[in-house]
């Protein structure tokens, strides 16, 4: 299916005017050839979906909490086999306490108390395994996983969040000696291999307070409230100047706040958000030209084609040039500005 239709936000007025620019020289990475490594970018895309979908089946089937064992069965079996593989060596260590030389009973006196640790790291690691896996599920619960991850992070994130990961567990010693945890996991490339559980890249969470203070919150706080409060003031009725020397740097300041604190803030929100879809698919459409669209003439972002662009792009390190979002962002509040004035559209000059 096509694009969902949206409430016109700030951005969405914006992304239709910033379509007609080239977006390349804007401010946006063109990526690489596409048809060289689209097939494997439909792949992972794909895998990632199929994950997330299973995810999604748990939390339905479990709409009061998915109970997450401590150790599953298939786990039990490797910690078993893991102390089975022990067993020789710790009963020689407790003969060598017996009849050994002060020396001996001291190393054998260490490995008993490395083996003790070995197991209480065992532990730990399953019991924060269980932890981890309850907190992507409430992640992915309430929507606050980022689209911004790669679908080798999504991949990673919703196998341990729907217990796939955990099902198939394995004990192995680290390069110290030291049992641990580990999962099979996807790397960027698509490769599978086994890491320790609390290494694996899952990605994270999405900060939408970049969006919150843009579009406003439940609150009623947020720049489009407060451009309908600074039109209503009788000074800013009587000089409109103000909005371009006072009130509106003060509102770029604030962004540039965040941006500062986080860099992709402005490239995160526009993989999340729908109000910012059409700069997203703007950027799409010129740097892949042939992407399937719906009947409505928008790109299918249902189809493995975008959402394999969708990789594509993420994968050739896009990145959205913050002054060009600055740019962009200027604009869309000079025109909610000059509509709560009622004025002109241009009667408002952009100034930074």
């Amino acid at each position: 299916m096509a694009k969902k239709q949206v409430n016109i936000g700030m951005f969405e007025r914006a992304g239709r005017a910033s379509g007609q620019a080239n977006l390349s020289e804007a401010g946006y990475k063109a990526p690489y050839d596409y048809s060289k490594g689209f097939t494997d970018s439909m792949k992972r895309a794909s895998e990632a979906t199929a994950a997330a979908k299973k995810t999604a089946d748990l939390l339905k089937k479990n709409p009061n909490g998915v109970k997450i064992p401590k150790l599953t069965e298939a786990a039990n079996q490797q910690v078993t086999d893991y102390l089975i593989t022990k067993k020789p060596e710790i009963a020689a260590a407790h003969q060598v306490l017996r009849t050994g030389t002060d020396e001996e009973k001291l190393e054998a006196t260490e490995f008993l108390n490395k083996v003790d640790k070995g197991v209480q790291q065992l532990n730990a690691d399953f019991e924060n395994a269980a932890t981890k896996q309850a907190e992507l599920l409430d992640m992915s619960s309430s929507g606050g996983y980022a689209n911004s991850n790669t679908a080798n992070q999504s991949l990673n994130f919703n196998d341990m969040a729907n217990g796939h990961m955990a099902a198939g567990a394995m004990v192995q010693e680290d390069e110290n000696g030291m049992p641990r945890v580990m999962y099979n996991s996807q790397n960027a490339d698509g490769t599978i291999t086994q890491k320790v559980w609390d290494t694996i890249d899952v990605g994270g969470a999405y900060d939408d307070s970049l969006y919150k203070l843009i579009e406003g919150d439940k609150e009623g706080k947020g720049f489009a409230f407060d451009i309908l409060n600074i039109a209503g003031k009788t000074a800013v009725q009587k000089n409109p100047e103000l909005w371009n020397n006072v009130h509106k740097p003060k509102m770029i300041k604030q962004v540039k706040n965040i941006l500062k604190e986080n860099p992709n803030a402005a490239g995160d929100l526009m993989f999340q958000e729908e109000d910012f879809a059409p700069i997203l698919n703007g950027v799409l459409s010129e740097s892949y030209p042939n992407l399937p669209t719906g009947g409505d003439g928008e790109l299918d972002e249902e189809s493995a084609e975008y959402k394999a662009a969708i990789e594509e792009l993420k994968g050739d390190g896009f990145q959205v040039n913050n002054d060009y979002f600055l740019e962009q962002l200027g604009i869309m509040l000079d025109d909610d500005f000059n509509d709560a004035m009622g004025n002109d559209a241009n009667k408002i000059k952009i100034n930074f």
